[in-house]
């Protein structure tokens, strides 16, 4: 899984990213991308249940509001049920650079659960 979009933006502006994903067995999987600030997760952006076949390519559009008045390092990460926590992208917002970042611990953010509907 990756996420594909520009790294820096102002705060109150809005922003759209890709979630690119290639997955290579059947299965059912739920994701949810989070926004991160150094402390904690600031909100969920988009959670979602994927049917995939045997060989898919899944690219899904993520629209993310920057929080007014905020500047520094923002991450984006994705959890599902099969896979912790995990950072994909960084973004500055506000600021030049914003890399050099120690994120949270969101182990234990709740996990989406394998579930038919």
């Amino acid at each position: 899984m990756s996420i594909s979009g520009n790294s820096t933006g102002m705060p109150g502006e809005q922003s759209e990213y890709i979630l690119h994903s290639t997955i290579t067995t059947n299965a059912a999987d739920e994701y949810c991308v989070l926004l991160i600030d150094s402390k904690s997760v600031i909100q969920e952006i988009s959670r979602e249940r994927i049917d995939i076949g045997p060989v898919t390519t899944v690219m899904k559009p993520i629209i993310v509001d920057y929080p007014n008045g905020f500047e520094g390092a923002l991450g984006l990460c994705v959890v599902t049920d099969t896979h912790p926590a995990t950072l994909f992208t960084t973004l500055s917002i506000g600021v030049k650079d914003a890399i050099n970042t120690v994120w949270p611990d969101i182990s234990t953010y709740p996990i989406p659960t394998n579930k038919s509907n």
